[in-house]
């Protein structure tokens, strides 16, 4: 009897945990997620992806080009105000990512991503509002 007990115990402390971790993995009721694709001014494409959750827009870009290695400058902005910029690398492959959080302001948030590489003069510009 004492032993029925423990694995019983044991099973609903297991159900339990799991349960819980399933509830905290779920996404919140008010996340919102949008993705945009396009092309560059050459032959590159693009990915913009934005997620919101916990009063944060998460900005996810990524560019597919063919050279790995070039130094890229990029701005995101928010509602035509430069939140982040600086420099990133095309990683082997030659996707170019630019993954940043912006605070999410009450109302609709227009997110301009520009990424540009300089010596090939190649520009991709993603613009999405959520």
């Amino acid at each position: 009897m004492r032993a029925m007990r423990s694995k019983v115990l044991v099973g609903g402390l297991t159900s339990l945990v799991a349960g819980g971790l399933l509830v905290a993995a779920a996404p919140s009721a008010n996340a919102v997620e949008k993705v945009k694709r396009g092309d560059c001014s050459k032959q590159s494409t693009w990915k913009l992806e934005l997620d919101t959750e916990a009063g944060k827009i998460e900005v996810d870009f990524d560019a597919k080009t063919p050279k790995a290695g070039k130094t890229w400058k990029y701005k995101v902005k928010q509602d035509g105000v430069v939140r982040h910029k600086g420099k990133t690398v095309s990683e082997r492959d030659g996707d170019v990512e630019v993954d940043k959080k912006v605070n999410n302001r009450k109302g609709k948030d227009t997110i301009v991503v520009r990424v540009e590489q300089p010596k090939s003069g190649e520009v991709c510009k993603a613009k999405l509002t959520i």
